[in-house]
């Protein structure tokens, strides 16, 4: 093999690569943000099987705008959704008890905390009439599951103990 088809070869793979590497670095980059309406699930282990309840309308990290496509996203959720604020997130009353959010060091009794699901890339949305989105238009929803920290105060007696004294 001669030196200038050597030099040819390994031009073309180095400009290849050099055509190659910013395109992949420009696709991590690629995320805009987009409205997203963010709702709750409580009352059931499985999504969608429990109440589901609007938090609040905020932001998500997506490479594409939204589609209707009902395309669900489950990876990379924390550079995806945007931190909620505390302040947002209402008491909820469940089976005749009042649970506020948790603390974020501390889950104490009569509390809850969400864990964010999933991304749906969905056919409108609806926030309890307020800044809804039409049915054929469409819209990002955040899906979160509502864990409850509940405390039992249980009252026992104990008996058969003989007294020895």
């Amino acid at each position: 093999m001669n030196l200038t088809r050597l030099l040819k070869k390994t031009l073309c793979i180095l400009l290849t690569m050099i055509m190659v590497l910013p395109v992949i670095h420009l696709k991590a980059e690629n995320n805009h943000q987009y409205d997203a309406w963010y709702y709750i699930s409580y009352g059931a282990d499985d999504m969608g099987k429990g109440t589901w309840r609007f938090v609040t309308k905020g932001r998500v990290n997506m490479e594409n705008r939204p589609t209707a496509s009902r395309r669900i996203y489950t990876d990379d959720l924390e550079h995806r959704i945007q931190t909620l604020d505390d302040a947002l997130l209402v008491p909820i009353t469940y089976q005749g008890i009042t649970y506020d959010v948790a603390s974020e060091n501390s889950q104490s009794a009569n509390t809850y905390t969400i864990e964010w699901k999933r991304i749906i890339d969905e056919n409108g949305a609806n926030n309890a009439g307020k800044d809804n989105v039409p049915a054929g238009v469409p819209a990002y929803h955040v899906d979160g599951q509502v864990t409850f920290h509940y405390q039992y105060d249980v009252e026992y007696y104990i008996s058969g103990v003989k007294n020895d004294s």
